[in-house]
Parts: structure tokens; C-alpha cells; sequence
């Protein structure tokens, strides 16, 4: 799934598998539907889990021309 944090469009598909290869497929028709919005995506926060090694999904995103974020250790203690 995928949001976007200002306008709050998201866009979701089911994979068969949680394997890099469709987490990458899913990035590219992330950034694809939001160019079609005319949205360029700048910044990506992503909770990718294990199918994919942050720096594969730096490489991703670098490649793309994002920046990517990854999420702190430990942060949903910090939810109420």
C-alpha cells in the first residue's frame, strides 16, 4: 500500500508473494500512478519489512530520483 501524506491518495495490490522482485514492482507502479496524478515522488517512508534490504530499496528509490527514509528502530512505542 501506498500513501501519499498530503493529498492522502493511496493505491494498494495484492502480490502473490513478499518477495524484493514484486516489492520493487510495486514501488515502480507506485511512482507510475502518481505521475499520472502529476504527483513526483520526493521523499519515501517505507515499511518494507524483510522481503526487501534497505539498501536495495535505497538503490530503488536512488534510481527513481527519491530519497528514501528508513524507519527508526522502536518507533511504535512512541504510538498511544
Amino acid at each position: 500500500m501506498a500513501i501519499d501524506d498530503h493529498s492522502r491518495v493511496g493505491s494498494a495490490q495484492m502480490r502473490a508473494d513478499e518477495r524484493t522482485g514484486s516489492a520493487v514492482d510495486f514501488l515502480l507502479a507506485a511512482v507510475a500512478r502518481s505521475a499520472t496524478r502529476g504527483v513526483r515522488i520526493q521523499r519515501l517512508l517505507a515499511n518494507k519489512g524483510l522481503c526487501m534490504p534497505f539498501a536495495l530499496f535505497a538503490m530503488s528509490c536512488k534510481a527513481l530520483g527519491i530519497k528514501p527514509n528508513e524507519p527508526k528502530r522502536g518507533f511504535s512505542r512512541h504510538m498511544p
